[in-house]
């Protein structure tokens, strides 16, 4: 929606989670920018923190969304695209910085994973993120989800993995919602990062990645997740866009095609 939550679904099985509720704001898929100079945090969208932005432009059309927003003289442009004939969903960011001086951020991006019909994960939540499993792939630098079932039941493997300008950037993980929020914390203040994996009772799928920016400059970076019945189809969704270049190309082709 304009305020930037929604969910992620691959036919009937809803990945990532999300709940209509009007007097709760706080999900989606967000990424937070934190000002290391005063500890502010805000987001590319209004939820899920309060610091209320400067500037707030949102556009949609029917596989892309823009929404750009300005805080502290930070202005953040994130695109949200799901090209056609792909099973891929893209957030590229680009950050800039419109003041003159040098600026420290952190990024950080959230989504809860559920990997489950949404009416069975309704109906006994708790139970279902028991069966979920997080692994991170070194070779790819990806993170891999998965849910335990019976080999009757088919459930898809839910893939994500951060490109950024500088291929040597300290990029850090998180699967654990407890380690990202703490006790009883709010998803308005993300924290630390220790880099689990495997069995936990909240998962998450979380980035995390620390930022210079000279002043008047710009970065990009972004965010991919894919989704498939196999762990080599996943992977191999990814390995085909390994550079922002290709993802840029695959964005504006999508672009195009909607003009058409």
């Amino acid at each position: 929606d304009d305020r930037g939550g929604g969910y992620s679904q691959y036919q009937h099985i809803r990945l990532t989670n999300w709940v209509k509720d009007p007097t709760f704001d706080y999900w989606g898929n967000f990424i937070y920018i934190k000002d290391q100079r005063n500890q502010k945090v805000w987001s590319t969208s209004l939820p899920p923190t309060s610091l209320i932005p400067e500037k707030y432009e949102v556009s949609f059309s029917q596989n892309y969304s823009n929404i750009t927003r300005l805080n502290l003289n930070i202005e953040t442009e994130l695109e949200v695209v799901v090209p056609f004939e792909t099973d891929l969903e893209i957030r590229y960011l680009t950050v800039n910085n419109k003041s003159s001086e040098k600026r420290l951020l952190e990024l950080t991006s959230y989504v809860e994973i559920v990997l489950d019909d949404h009416s069975s994960y309704q109906m006994h939540p708790i139970f279902s993120k028991m069966r979920l499993e997080s692994e991170f792939h070194s070779a790819s630098k990806t993170l891999l989800f998965h849910r335990l079932t019976k080999p009757s039941v088919n459930i898809p493997i839910f893939v994500s993995r951060i490109i950024t300008p500088n291929a040597s950037a300290k990029i850090t993980f998180e699967t654990d919602r407890l380690r990202v929020l703490g006790r009883g914390g709010s998803v308005e203040f993300p924290n630390t990062f220790t880099q689990s994996e495997g069995f936990t009772l909240d998962p998450v799928c979380c980035w995390n990645i620390p930022v210079t920016l000279k002043p008047r400059s710009s970065q990009t970076f972004c965010f991919l997740y894919t989704a498939a019945y196999s762990r080599d189809t996943a992977l191999a969704n990814l390995a085909k866009y390994p550079s922002l270049e290709k993802i840029h190309d695959l964005i504006e082709f999508t672009r195009k095609a909607e003009l058409n």
